[in-house]
């Protein structure tokens, strides 16, 4: 019966990938054509492109997302994207070291690897672990990041179970003249870096070319010894299009990034602390994708067809453990199609139904030091969403996916989303959706550690989650306000467990709970002086196999908020700008084998609260050369954000930037 399914699937996937391609000889029409004019950079923020399968207006979005902008971060001396989510409300960030090491987000109190990433609409969770590492991101080529909160599995499938975190990088498309824009910058503890970038349209071909490096001689990770951990990373962005009419448009993408860290290791048999050690890591990535767009019937009817894929490589140097390498590779194709009609007898309503299938195929290999044997899987999957938005100001979204599994069970998930705008700058907002995240390989096939038991048996994780939020906007804009209230929760959890003096993985036989608060704040009371803010309260279970009880979700403080002040001053040619994060303490836990029986102990550990402040100041020599000086931890506070993994203390940075055509 499955195999059945799965040759419908595919067989519907391949159908409707044709429908554009019967179309082109309708469509035959010059080049010279006029191409509609593009959005401006301008607009972007008034649209949230991931939140449903078609970009929708911000103020018609039910579920809750927070768009943050590239020309926001850079003005404000953000230089990461990590450092962004961290004011985000709704992220834990953690670091486990200084700047080039291992860097997850969780979502609402969810593991990294139950959180979507995307970058350009691909999709980069890592192959063998399946969540991100967001160490070395730099802001310099990013246009948009949007921050999709709660379940979307209905929309984007597996990993999808705590939200979505989509990064949009530049495009040239839309540029009257061409844009040249570069930064370079100098630090303590060797600290520099730069960027190179420049974009543009000519007729109907665009295009946008980045490169981006950083460097640092680090600082010491471990509580011992006084070895530093430097880091390197280069990022190479590329994007192009071409509007062949007014019709069909062909746009694709590359992205390269190849980083690398001095790291210590973890004496996992004393006291599973880490170590001053001579451990090395790297990594490289590579990300390709392309699109076919084409409208009819003055863009009622959208039809796209598109391939992507992704690749990372992961490789360990350890003088005590020798040297391993993970390898994966991902390749997706889709299609989907998008028909937008009105429906003058349900009070006048505006309708979008969107409806597709997409293929994707993964890789696995490991070597330690021999290479081991390749891993593969894939899924299929169908999903449509009708959209109807309504004269009186309420939008309203249904959303049904169906994934066929070749390793594990099938799962059919949904997303109900509405959006109410009242009276007096008032709008209510609520979702609710369910989750799903399949095994990670290294949970299905193991790793290269001689003691842990992989589990092929697992069954995908499931959840449950809704949230209902007010936005309230006040004197004209100036004052903006958001409280969401969230709940989940989630089943057959896959955990750590001891079988013996091995380890394995599990799914949890009970269900735990997430639920809290998040609140999002933005007030320009004065002309020169703007303020932002967030705060998240999370109550998080997780199920210990060990203990037979359910604890504290690890890494996810209670208490999380961010206040960013900026002042503008010398008639707006300067800037500066003081940002608070401050997390209360949280729960780690880590594992040792002590001698001589080596079994597996695990031990919960508090994490005491931090607080942060970063700074910067700069000032327009030209209205195209920007001086600046940022801090970052200016008050060099000492934390950690992973058991044992010092955070990096005080870095200061000069730097200088500048524009052309803009």
């Amino acid at each position: 019966m499955a195999a059945l399914v799965r040759s419908a699937l595919k067989s519907l996937l391949f159908s409707t990938s044709l429908i554009p391609l019967s179309a082109l000889p309708a469509l035959a029409q010059s080049a010279a054509d006029p191409a509609p004019a593009a959005q401006s950079d301008q607009s972007l923020p008034e649209v949230v492109i991931t939140a449903n399968q078609v970009p929708v207006e911000e103020s018609k979005v039910g579920s809750a997302v927070t768009v943050i902008t590239g020309d926001e971060l850079r003005a404000n001396g953000v230089n990461t994207v990590p450092d962004a989510l961290r004011e985000a409300a709704g992220l834990a960030v953690n670091t486990s070291g200084g700047a080039g090491a291992l860097t997850q987000v969780r979502m609402r109190g969810l593991k990294p690897n139950q959180l979507l990433v995307q970058i350009d609409g691909v999709q980069v969770n890592e192959v063998e672990n399946g969540g991100f590492d967001f160490a070395g991101f730099l802001v310099d080529d990013i246009e948009r990041i949007e921050v999709l909160r709660g379940p979307q599995s209905g929309l984007y499938g597996s990993n999808a179970q705590a939200g979505v975190i989509s990064v949009i990088t530049k495009s040239g498309r839309g540029l009257a003249k061409p844009q040249l824009d570069g930064r370079i910058e100098g630090g303590t503890r060797n600290s520099g870096g730069g960027t190179l970038s420049v974009r543009g349209a000519t007729g109907p071909v665009y295009g946008a070319f980045s490169v981006s490096s950083e460097s640092t001689r680090g600082f010491n990770f471990s509580r011992f010894g006084s070895e530093t951990d430097g880091s390197r990373s280069t990022v190479v962005n590329g994007k192009a299009g071409i509007d062949f009419n007014e019709y069909f448009n062909v746009e694709g993408g590359i992205r390269w990034t190849d980083r690398g860290t001095k790291a210590d290791d973890v004496d996992f048999y004393t006291n599973g602390l880490l170590m001053d050690t001579a451990d090395t890591q790297s990594y490289d990535s590579f990300i390709g994708n392309a699109v076919a767009t084409m409208k009819l019937w003055d863009g009622r009817f959208i039809q796209t067809v598109g391939f992507n894929t992704f690749e990372n490589n992961l490789y360990y140097n350890s003088p005590a453990w020798g040297n391993s390498a993970y390898y994966g590779q991902r390749n997706t194709f889709d299609t989907k199609s998008v028909l937008k009609f009105d429906t003058p007898w349900l009070g006048g309503a505006s309708n979008t139904l969107s409806f597709g299938a997409d293929y994707q195929h993964e890789e696995f290999r490991q070597s330690a030091p021999a290479v081991g044997d390749l891993y593969a899987r894939a899924r299929t999957g169908v999903f449509a969403e009708h959209m109807i938005d309504l004269p009186a100001g309420l939008s309203l979204t249904g959303a049904v996916r169906y994934d066929d599994f070749d390793a594990f069970q099938d799962a059919t998930t949904w997303r109900f989303t509405a959006s109410q705008k009242l009276a007096h700058g008032t709008r209510l907002h609520a979702s609710v959706g369910t989750g799903v995240t399949q095994p990670t390989f290294v949970q299905q096939f193991g790793y290269y550690y001689s003691n842990f038991v992989p589990n092929p048996s697992l069954n995908p994780e499931s959840s449950t989650g809704w949230d209902f939020g007010i936005e309230q906007t006040l004197f004209d804009g100036r004052l903006a306000a958001d409280v969401t209230y969230f709940s989940m929760n989630l089943e057959d959890e896959i955990t750590l467990a001891t079988v013996g003096t091995a380890r394995t993985v599990v799914n949890s036989p009970i269900s735990t709970s997430r639920q809290g608060v998040e609140v999002t704040l933005r007030a320009d009371p004065l002309s020169w002086l703007s303020i932002e803010g967030s705060y998240t309260y999370t109550d998080a279970e997780a199920y210990d196999t060990t203990l037979l009880t359910t604890l504290g979700a690890i890494r996810v403080p209670q208490n999380a908020a961010s206040l960013r002040a900026i002042v503008k001053f010398a008639e707006g040619r300067g800037r500066a700008t003081l940002a608070v994060v401050q997390n209360s303490g949280m729960t780690d836990n880590y594992t040792y084998w002590p001698a001589p029986t080596y079994n597996t102990v695990y031990n919960r550990v508090a994490l005491d609260a931090y607080t942060v402040v970063n700074g910067l100041i700069s000032y327009d020599l030209t209205p195209n050369t920007t001086i600046y000086l940022r801090g970052d931890n200016l008050f060099d506070e000492t934390y950690e954000e992973v058991f044992s993994y010092v955070a990096p203390g005080r870095v200061i940075y000069a730097g200088l930037k500048a524009k052309f055509g803009h």
